[in-house]
């Protein structure tokens, strides 16, 4: 009975989301005790990773990887909840917007918790490496627990075929943003998979809890127009502060070595 959605007694949605849940807890659970015992540098496929996107480096992919990052950034997401907070409050949707605050509260505060609390240094080779704790992506976190609860919201109208090409599509930003994160070096892979199942496992959570009410969802069109309009503004803001800074920042560090002509013939 806890499990069973109100609007549809029979669905196994609720049953489905609580299983992955249950999952992306355990799994959670597990790599952050690992990565603390690992002290965040042999963990699984992180040095591999690593060398790969740095072996693949070109300006061009930095600056759209720069860009997406612009885009699905911490700022944007707060931006989101905080107008979206207010427009639910407009429109009277108390119970959407409860879950919306809770949503919010755990994607922002958890993430920045953990990175207060494990302190793991970032990878180094950039010219202007981040001094905060690389552990976990605040970037992945915020993008996998807004983007499939905002997927949802905008696909209830949609027949199923379209709802599910929807959430697929949000999750697939969540991979291309994740990849950004990789490429640009400011990330171990731990860090992005971490980032990831927070994300999930806070999203999944509150949906149970939204779908097992009688909850009327707002019209899709003024959610989108908000979304590009947050998502412009917030785009066009970072550009123009901070995208020379970031662009020198993420540029590769390479090792230089200077010797004299006869060190040269001797040691070279």
């Amino acid at each position: 009975e806890l499990l069973r959605g109100q609007q549809d007694p029979n669905s196994p949605f609720p049953l489905i989301l609580f299983l992955l849940t249950f999952s992306l807890l355990i799994s959670c659970f597990l790599i952050i005790r690992h990565v603390i015992e690992a002290q965040g540098f042999n963990v699984f496929f992180n040095i591999e990773l690593w060398h790969f996107f740095r072996s693949i480096y070109h300006p061009a992919i930095e600056k759209v990887a720069i860009i997406i990052s612009f885009i699905f950034s911490p700022l944007s997401y707060i931006l989101i909840w905080c107008v979206f907070s207010i427009y639910f409050l407009m429109k009277g949707k108390y119970n959407l917007l409860w879950h919306w605050f809770v949503l919010g509260c755990f994607s922002i505060g958890i993430p920045g918790i953990l990175k207060h609390a494990f302190y793991l240094p970032r990878p180094g080779g950039l010219l202007g490496v981040p001094f905060d704790s690389s552990f976990p992506s605040g970037h992945v976190a915020l993008s996998a627990s807004f983007l499939p609860f905002i997927a949802i919201l905008i696909s209830k109208e949609y027949e199923q075929i379209i709802k599910i090409r929807i959430i697929f599509a949000s999750i697939l930003s969540v991979l291309i943003i994740a990849a950004c994160r990789l490429y640009l070096g400011v990330h171990w892979f731990s860090d992005i998979f971490a980032g990831m199942l927070i994300g999930f496992t806070i999203c999944f959570s509150v949906l149970i809890s939204l779908f097992r009410e009688n909850c009327h969802f707002p019209s899709k069109k003024p959610i989108l127009t908000l979304l590009f309009i947050i998502m412009s503004f917030s785009l066009v803001s970072q550009y123009l502060l901070i995208y020379p800074k970031q662009i020198l920042a993420y540029q590769p560090s390479w090792p230089e070595i200077y010797i004299d002509e006869e060190n040269w013939w001797q040691h070279g």
